[in-house]
């Protein structure tokens, strides 16, 4: 068995492996951007590869869509994330935020974790925070990460006159504790998202979580179930989906213990490699 997990290895090794008579050659898609038609990627994907991994079910849609590969020749797998040893109590997250931003100790926020690029939607977050943040003159908005899109954002919070009350903390190693801290996570990509990790892991910490309808964020963010689904790029729908997490609390929580369970059956690395295991037995018997 072969399973190559990259565009220059796969263009290698899969033609090598075509003439070594290899039985059962896997090619794993780890990125979402969408898969051009085109010959060689027909060759890559209908004749060199048996079998197909890919990071999301729209993945997986695009290429049987787009390429003509069977269905039954390719699988979604989501990746799955290491579990912490243990995690922090919200309200000592919460406070130890407060403490690092010099902001009062009963401050809450909200937020989000990641790259700081153009895909993730971030300048309609902000935007959707300015429109909610009279209502909830104590709520801050925390965005966690480094990207090219920083300085835009940046500018985008002066221009609204905002900039104390949205933070910058920069990127950190231990994502934790801001999934402890936040009283809602937000990930509002308007492409290219697969299954995100960074997702998963803010339900593993109990934090309710807003999701736009994209990529493969709808995999695991189950309308009124896990967590509420947005329209991309869509501010109004995504302002109203701040002030139901923040309004109505214990509904928040009903659906965050109810994606916890998910993603502890479902998501953790634990998970992932049994179904890879498992799959790769049922594939070469």
């Amino acid at each position: 068995m072969l399973n190559t997990h990259g565009n220059i290895d796969s263009k290698v090794v899969l033609a090598a492996a075509a003439g070594l008579g290899i039985p059962c050659v896997i090619r794993s898609r780890h990125s979402t951007p969408r898969i051009k038609d085109l010959w060689y990627n027909r060759i890559l994907y209908r004749k060199l590869s048996h079998y197909i991994f890919t990071s999301a079910q729209f993945v997986k849609d695009q290429i049987v869509r787009d390429l003509g590969v069977p269905e039954n020749k390719v699988f979604s797998l989501p990746s799955g994330f290491f579990v912490p040893p243990d995690l922090p109590e919200h309200e000592e997250s919460r406070r130890a935020l407060a403490a690092e931003l010099s902001l009062s100790h009963d401050t809450r926020f909200i937020g989000f974790v990641g790259r700081l690029s153009s895909e993730k939607g971030l300048p309609f977050l902000i935007e959707a925070f300015f429109k909610i943040k009279d209502i909830f003159p104590g709520c801050h908005l925390v965005l966690v990460g480094k990207g090219d899109l920083l300085q835009r954002l940046k500018q985008q919070v002066q221009q609204y006159s905002i900039h104390d009350r949205v933070h910058f903390p920069g990127y950190r190693d231990n994502p934790w504790i801001y999934f402890r801290a936040y009283e809602c996570f937000m990930l509002v990509s308007s492409r290219y998202e697969a299954a995100a990790q960074v997702i998963q892991q803010a339900m593993y910490a109990g934090c309710p979580v807003i999701g736009t309808d994209a990529g493969g964020i709808p995999d695991i963010v189950i309308h009124n179930e896990t967590g509420l689904l947005v329209s991309p790029d869509n501010t109004e729908q995504l302002a109203e989906a701040i002030l139901q997490t923040l309004n109505y609390p214990d509904a928040a929580k009903r659906r965050a213990e109810k994606a916890f369970r998910y993603i502890c059956g479902n998501h953790t690395i634990d998970v992932m490699g049994e179904r890879i295991l498992g799959l790769y037995e049922r594939l070469i018997s």
